[in-house]
């Protein structure tokens, strides 16, 4: 696992965490990505860290053919909200 980033706890950066290998999704085809678990457990984990919500997408998933499974981390403070 490779984690890119850098910053405090008040000023949380934008993360890409890229996993070569992952359980959720080994052996698994399909069109959408699939590793929800590792969403919301890199989600929690980081948001627990930052002390604020922190988001997280997965652009790509060894699933739908990419070559590893990335999720990109966003914190919420970084969203307008209305």
């Amino acid at each position: 696992m490779s984690v890119f980033g850098g910053g405090s706890r008040e000023d949380f950066p934008d993360m890409t965490v890229r996993l070569s290998s992952c359980l959720e999704c080994d052996g698994i085809r399909s069109e959408q990505t699939v590793c929800s678990f590792m969403r919301g457990l890199l989600s929690g984990v980081f948001s627990t860290i930052a002390g604020h919500v922190v988001h997280c997408g997965e652009p790509l998933c060894t699933a739908k053919g990419d070559s590893s499974c990335e999720s990109a981390l966003h914190s919420a403070r970084n969203f307008i909200t209305r």
